[in-house]
């Protein structure tokens, strides 16, 4: 009867266990955002630099397109949600071929602030 238990306490364990892992692997992908932390806007506005290195989610609409810069890709203006704000995003070259957005499509970013304050199109996710 021991045993049972113990076998029993295992096997609900072992399937507890894998139905958590099972969850995380899916929420994971099923966001782009992952981990990240929400861009801090106003912040980004006034010292940009300060955030070099660190990677954050944005939800955007796409506004326009700003400039092409020939090998490195293109530059995009998006505008916050609460479309107070218009941000610059460079759209790397190998990015820029699968990424078609039109005027005014919502999308939620996932970007780099490179060490001179400038945001890094990492991933989309079309919302």
């Amino acid at each position: 009867m021991k045993n049972e238990k113990k076998t029993l306490i295992i096997v609900f364990g072992i399937l507890a266990a894998t139905a958590v892992v099972v969850m995380g692997i899916f929420v994971a992908r099923t966001t782009p955002a992952g981990a990240y932390d929400v861009l801090p806007v106003a912040q980004y506005v006034k010292t940009p630099r300060s955030l070099g290195g660190n990677t954050y989610i944005v939800d955007v609409r796409i506004d326009s397109q700003l400039a092409y810069k020939g090998e490195i890709g293109r530059v995009i203006a998006v505008r916050t949600q609460d479309e107070k704000v218009m941000l610059p995003v460079l759209v790397l070259k190998g990015h820029s071929a699968a990424f078609d957005p039109r005027v005014g499509q919502p999308y939620r970013f996932v970007v780099e602030v490179d060490e001179d304050g400038e945001l890094i199109l990492l991933e989309t996710k079309k919302l």
